[in-house]
Parts: C-alpha cells; structure tokens; sequence
C-alpha cells in the first residue's frame, strides 16, 4: 500500500471514531488538531491531506431574503440549530438575539424556552381575581373614668366583619371594593375604587376611598400594634375616613420616599389630604422612616366638641360607657366651619424592635365671634418581637404590615408600650398608658390584649378622672 492511501485511511478512520462518539463540530478536524498526521506525510501527503481536511458537505445555501419576506421573530431565532458534520453555524443577522452555540441541541431548546416571555396580549386578556376577608371580634372591661357610674363593666362585641373582591383585567386597571358589617348589622360598601397605574410607581385611584394620613392611619387595622390605635386620632376623628363620600387620589414612589395627595368630597363637606414619606435609612434589618400629612376641610358647620374613648372602643358598645370630653361644644349661633390638621410621624426599626411617634395638630375656625380652637396630640410607641420577628414594609404606600411567624409551632409575639397626651388648648387635657402582648399565630389568626390605665380632665358622674380598662380581641384574616 502506497504512503498516500495509508495517510487517507488514518484521516478516514479518525473522522468515523469522532463522528461515532457524538464530539465532532465545525472545528474538530482543522489541521492545527492533527499534527501528528502532517508532521509524517510527505509534502504531497500534506497537499492532499489539506484538500481532504478542508471539504465538507455541501448544504443547498437559502437565497437572500427580498424586501417582503417577513423578518425573523425573536421565537425563530432561538429555535436551535441543527449543525451538520464538517459544518460552521450559519452566521446570524440579529446579533443580539443570537443563541449561544451548545453541543447539545436539547440544551438549546430548554434555554429558548426560558428566555421567552409570554406577549403582552397574553397578560393583557387573562382576568385575574382575588377575595379576601376579615372578622375582628372584641371584648372591653372598664371602670372609674371610662364609665358614668365609675362601676366596672364589660361587653363583648364585634368590631369588624367585611369582605373584599380585587379584579384585574389589564396590567394596569384593577378594581376593588369591601363590603362591611356596621355597627347596626347593616351591610354597606365601605370601600370602592378604580385603579388606573399609567407607569410604575405611579397609580390614581377614582371611587370611595380613605384618605391617606398619618403613619398608624396607614397601617390595616388587622396589624396595628395593640387593639385600637392611638387615642391622640379622636382630635380629628375623620381626617382618614371617607365618610362614605368619593374622592380622585394619586399615589406615587419611588426608591426612598412616596407621596399621595387627594380631593374629597364627604357627603356634607369636601376635604384635600396630602402625605408625604421618606426613607433616609432603608436597610433589610434597618429602617429609618419619617414623614408629614396636611388636611383641609371646607364647607361644613359643626359645634366644635372634642371628645375621646381614651383608647377603649368599648366605652361606646355599653350603655353605661362613655368619652371623655375635652373641648365643650360651642353656643348657638357660633360654630366652626373649617379646620386644618397636621401631622408630623417618624419611625426607626432595627431588626425585631420598633420605635415610633407621632404628632398631631388641628385648629378649627369659628363663625359668630367663636375663637379658634386648637387641639395637640402625640404619643411615642415601643415595640418588639420578642421571637425575633420584623414587621413588613410597604414602600408603596409607606406603611408597616405585619410579621410572618419565624417558627409557626410557635408564633410571632410581640409586646408593647405607648404613652398618649392630648390637650385642647385653654380647656382639657387626658393622659393614656398602654401596654400589651399579641400573638400572630398565622397570617390568619391573631390575638391581642391592651391594659390601659388614663387620666382625664373630663371627669364622670361621680366626678372621677381616672380608670383602667383591659381590651382584647381575637381575629381572622384571609
């Protein structure tokens, strides 16, 4: 056998070995991978050895696309490829769409298929609905400035039963509304909105709405820290109520800092409420929060009396409870028609504890010769997680949530204390210790109890200015 039909015999049996082992693409058999093969030949070996090293098979070439061809989807080009022995990868156009060449076909394939993403027509025509609901059922015991008779009394009552329906049938519209239990056992529409969200971090909402403010406003009444919010919120009893009226709000935010403003119109008098939020420090067990809220309201006549449940809802469920007042109602012919209220709120969380503050301002004008009136509130707030919890944040609406339970065997539990002062001005002034513990056994259930000790200048029947009370209440929400 002659030198030449042994050098074509070894490039043969080489190119079957490869081609059988499943290794072999367009590079396999270049001449700097066969050294050894030229290194022996001889100089007419190698010419031929280079002329059989450099032929490949012969694939039909596509003629160019003309103008009306389609051009190709992002789907098509991350089809795989089929690579033929012998052969390059055709070169591709649309160099940032191009797959990665891979050996293996089944490992383009799957990378094609997660890359894509579904159209936007697809998003766009799925409807997407979800119900929620909530049952607040509480339980009050009071006596000395809480009740008339300064007797001890109790009284077990619901304080919350509603239900909830969200629909979204584009990316950005959803619709909302909460259908609520009164005080009366009569069910209404406490809440009723269209969202329209043009761009992230932005959304305008249109319907029946609460306004936005205050910090503890904010937050949902299934988190807040003890049973009922602070008692410095009676001063403006309605500044975060939509009093089943209507209202236009627009929410924004952005990495560190949100901000809402709104117009309402509730019922027998319209208001315009605004807040704004900031985040100087925003860490995973760090938080530092601060903000300001303003409410005007215009057009409605009232007689100016300020009073306050010193914490206690239940003062108001028993017949023989009561509130303490702080401000007299004005003589007929003078009232107040217009009021403004401000409030200062900050926040520093780090890790499972949490302090907070808040300050409250509201001047009401009066008609008829009747002076301002001016009412100050604030209270300062401890909390912490003694199982190691940390309170969620929403930086779209700047606000806490709640805590997922670290060991569901056990729960999240929390303890807390607050000090609450309100005074109207050249009048009364009242005082509220609170402490408590709750327990967050799962995002549905959860138990709470408020010891309260307060000290009012509105003093009962018997005319005692002190008392105590124990609040508790068991909740579900899902």
């Amino acid at each position: 056998m002659s030198a030449l039909a042994v050098v074509r015999a070894r490039v043969l049996a080489a190119a079957m070995i490869l081609m059988l082992s499943g290794h072999l693409h367009a590079d396999t058999l270049s001449p700097p991978q066969l050294p050894n093969l030229q290194q022996h030949a001889s100089p007419a070996s190698a010419a031929l050895n280079s002329e059989a090293l450099a032929w490949r098979p012969q694939v039909p070439e596509k003629s160019a696309p003309s103008a009306t061809d389609p051009s190709p989807s992002e789907s098509e080009l991350l089809r795989p490829q089929t690579i033929l022995p012998f052969q390059r990868p055709a070169p591709c156009a649309e160099a940032p769409l191009c797959p990665t060449p891979v050996v293996s076909i089944q490992h383009a394939s799957v990378l094609g298929a997660e890359t894509t993403a579904p159209t936007t027509a697809t998003a766009a025509s799925t409807l997407e609905w979800r119900f929620s609901g909530r049952l607040h059922v509480d339980h009050s015991r009071f006596n000395g400035v809480y009740s008339r008779d300064g007797r001890s009394h109790g009284v077990t009552y619901l304080r919350r039963a509603d239900l909830g329906a969200t629909v979204r049938w584009h990316p950005r519209w959803r619709g909302s509304a909460l259908l609520e239990r009164d005080g009366n056992g009569s069910l209404n529409w406490s809440a009723a909105s269209i969202d329209w969200m043009p761009r992230d971090g932005l959304e305008w909402r249109l319907g029946r709405i609460d306004p936005d403010f205050g910090m503890e406003q904010s937050v949902s009444s299934s988190w807040s820290v003890g049973v009922e919010r602070s008692s410095i919120w009676d001063l403006a009893p309605d500044v975060a109520d939509s009093n089943d009226g209507y209202g236009i709000r627009v929410d924004a935010h952005d990495r560190g800092w949100q901000a809402s403003v709104g117009v309402y119109d509730k019922r027998d008098h319209n208001a315009v409420v605004a807040r704004a939020v900031m985040l100087p420090i925003s860490r995973k067990r760090m938080r530092l929060h601060v903000g300001a809220s303003i409410a005007t309201t215009r057009g409605w006549h009232d007689d100016g009396r300020i009073r306050t449940r010193l914490g206690v809802r239940g003062v108001t469920e028993h017949d023989v409870g009561r509130r303490s007042t702080l401000g007299r109602a004005a003589r007929a012919p003078a009232a107040y028609d217009n009021d403004t209220a401000v409030a200062i709120e900050t926040a520093w969380q780090r890790g499972p504890w949490m302090l907070q503050s808040e300050l409250l301002q509201r001047r009401l004008s009066g008609t008829d010769g009747r002076s301002t009136r001016t009412a100050h509130g604030a209270y300062v707030q401890l909390a912490w997680f003694v199982t190691g919890e940390q309170r969620r944040y929403d930086a779209r609406r700047g606000r806490f949530g709640g805590a997922k339970p670290a060991h569901p065997s056990v729960g999240a539990w929390e303890v807390f204390y607050r000090l609450d002062g309100l005074q109207v001005k050249h009048s009364r002034s009242a005082t509220v210790h609170t402490a408590g513990l709750s327990w967050t056994a799962h995002r549905t259930w959860r138990a709470i109890v408020s010891l309260h000790r307060a000290r009012s200048g509105g003093a009962n029947d018997l005319g005692e200015t002190t008392g105590t009370a124990v609040s508790a209440r068991v909740q579900a929400h899902f």
